[in-house]
């Protein structure tokens, strides 16, 4: 599947400031290709993660379309866009994003427990948590709370939860920012390894060691674009 991101702009009200109209996107065309990895890099703050929920389909554009092949992706509600993006995107935020209440294992397996597709085979997928969390090293912890769990087992699981679908468009927001030089070679080669399988794969992140990654490589800076 395909990313095709068409005059893609963003523009935030703010209450303070000189102006109360702040764009965090210029007008942007990018597109996303099966079975390669895009890697968009630049200082923070320049709209690198702004671009990378657009075209998750998490913040909606101020104007422009994101289509996935040919489906317009925001011209489906809430719910169906949402059902979507679990069975179909995976996506590693940057920061925290495990549900308190629920041990490592629990919260890899959330996007089982959400899914609505009667197809997929249960067994199949429990396994494949399993095997991601032995590849990253987190299995010896899988009951553990995430109050128990460190910044980078923390990334780890959310790492082997985007991968739980294998899903055909992943979305990296600075995916190894908690993690040492080991556990960084270790997902980069997983990012990789998506990719060679079939996914779309966009990549944010401030390592300079990429030139071997990325199939493309983007430069961003206050909200514009640039191709490397």
């Amino acid at each position: 599947m395909d990313i095709i991101g068409q005059k893609l702009h963003k523009d935030y009200i703010r209450k303070t400031g000189s102006s109360n109209v702040f764009t965090a996107l210029f007008e942007t065309d990018i597109t996303l290709s099966s079975g390669t990895v895009t890697v968009i890099h630049g200082r923070s703050g320049g709209g690198k993660s702004t671009l990378l929920n657009i075209l998750a389909g998490i913040v909606t554009p101020t104007s422009g379309n994101v289509f996935y092949d040919d489906m317009d992706f925001f011209s489906l509600d809430d719910e169906k866009r949402s059902s979507f993006r679990n069975r179909h995107i995976g996506y590693i935020p940057q920061g925290t994003s495990a549900v308190s209440s629920l041990n490592l294992r629990e919260n890899i397996l959330l996007p089982l427990a959400l899914c609505d597709d009667t197809s997929i085979d249960t067994k199949s997928v429990k396994t494949r948590a399993d095997e991601l969390m032995k590849r990253l090293d987190i299995i010896g912890i899988c009951e553990a709370k995430p109050s128990e769990l460190s910044g980078g087992e923390l990334r780890r699981m959310a790492i082997a939860r985007a991968l739980l679908f294998s899903p055909e468009l992943l979305f990296a927001d600075e995916p190894t920012g908690d993690l040492d030089d080991d556990n960084t070679r270790l997902v980069f080669d997983m990012l990789k390894s998506s990719a060679s399988e079939g996914s779309a794969v966009l990549i944010v992140t401030h390592e300079n060691d990429i030139q071997g990654l990325a199939d493309k490589i983007y430069r961003m800076d206050a909200g514009v674009l640039f191709d490397e």
